[in-house]
């Protein structure tokens, strides 16, 4: 069964496969960020992981392949920590503004990688079908249904505006992605935390079934 198979102990090999996997990830990473897609070789990596390049292809196929994993890790990393943190939320509008907090620190941590992408594939243009690894587009629809729950409740508890639910998660999506793509392709500096805040506000002024006309939020 899945639930033993996932429950059961790993042995040493296993783990020792899984934590070298995890650094020739992280290091890919760092590479991609420094060099792009097509300045990266698999012999850089290999040296930034300190592993054989022959290594490399005991896990992954291509440099391709490997740049899909790295994306893909990062999207079950974030994926993990918003059912951790936003869907774990009783209250939709602490939820909605824990997403807020959860896609700036991931955006932080991978901004460097995040331009890479970017600029592969026009993401900020784009949806994530075209960047996504195919595995993952049932994970990234599933968390858009959830979002869209979290509003839903919103809704029905006056907090949110009437619309519906999925159409207001695809605002919410979009509005974080566009923050976020506006800093990692026109700005050299991060955004400060004024300009954080500018955008939180503006943000749940739109959700806000009851967010008064110039913008700032009502104090509870």
């Amino acid at each position: 069964m899945a639930g033993a198979e996932q429950g059961r102990r790993l042995s040493r090999r296993e783990r020792e496969q899984l934590a070298h996997k995890q650094e020739i990830l992280e290091a890919a990473e760092r590479v991609f960020a420094r060099h792009g897609f097509h300045g990266a070789t698999m012999e850089q990596i290999a040296r930034e992981a300190d592993f054989a390049v022959g290594t490399l292809y005991n896990f992954f196929k291509s440099k391709e392949d490997l740049y899909h994993a790295v994306v893909g890790d990062i999207f079950k990393r974030a994926e993990k920590a918003f059912r951790n943190e936003v869907l774990t939320k009783e209250d939709p509008r602490a939820a909605i503004e824990a997403l807020v907090d959860l896609r700036l620190r991931f955006f932080r941590s991978h901004r460097a990688f995040a331009r890479v992408v970017f600029e592969t594939v026009h993401v900020g243009r784009l949806g994530p079908r075209l960047w996504l690894p195919r595995e993952h587009l049932a994970g990234y629809d599933r968390a858009m249904h959830e979002l869209a729950g979290v509003l839903e409740q919103g809704i029905e508890q006056g907090v949110f505006v009437e619309a519906e639910p999925f159409a207001l998660a695809l605002v919410v999506h979009g509005a974080l992605n566009a923050f976020t793509a506006h800093w990692v392709q026109e700005a050299d500096e991060e955004p400060t935390q004024p300009r954080v805040e500018d955008f939180r506000r503006s943000l749940m002024a739109c959700l806000l079934a009851n967010a008064p006309s110039d913008g700032s939020e009502n104090e509870d």
